[in-house]
């Protein structure tokens, strides 16, 4: 899974999680696109973690997404700290294990005890 955020979220649950610091380096990270990064992502097959659901709603974004058959989950809300995030994942990690399972292109929302679709554009 790749976290687009660049603050590290534990891995505890025995899942391989990569921040964009760690995939492009701290500086690096900050330019990289979000149609770059959706597309490098999900060619090496990973289910991609953000916190922004205008992902979803943005045409370049969007149509990366779609293109790519993207699989994106979204916590969306950025004021959640980095174990909040964990937490969220966790709760949900049996429901996010058979959606990861479906050929994208998704993008769901993780709320603290469930799923939800949210429409691309």
């Amino acid at each position: 899974m790749l976290h687009r955020s660049r603050h590290r979220v534990p891995s505890r649950a025995g899942r391989a999680l990569t921040t964009m610091d760690e995939r492009y380096g701290p500086t690096r990270s900050q330019r990289v696109t979000d149609v770059e990064w959706i597309t490098e992502a999900t060619n090496r097959g990973e289910v991609l973690i953000c916190k922004d659901r205008a992902i979803a709603k943005r045409p370049l974004e969007a149509e990366a997404i779609r293109h790519n058959a993207a699989r994106v989950l979204v916590i969306a809300s950025a004021q959640l700290t980095s174990s909040e995030m964990l937490r969220r994942l966790l709760d949900n990690e049996s429901a996010i294990g058979r959606a990861a399972r479906n050929p994208g292109p998704f993008v769901l929302g993780v709320d603290v005890a469930k799923l939800h679709r949210i429409q691309l554009r």
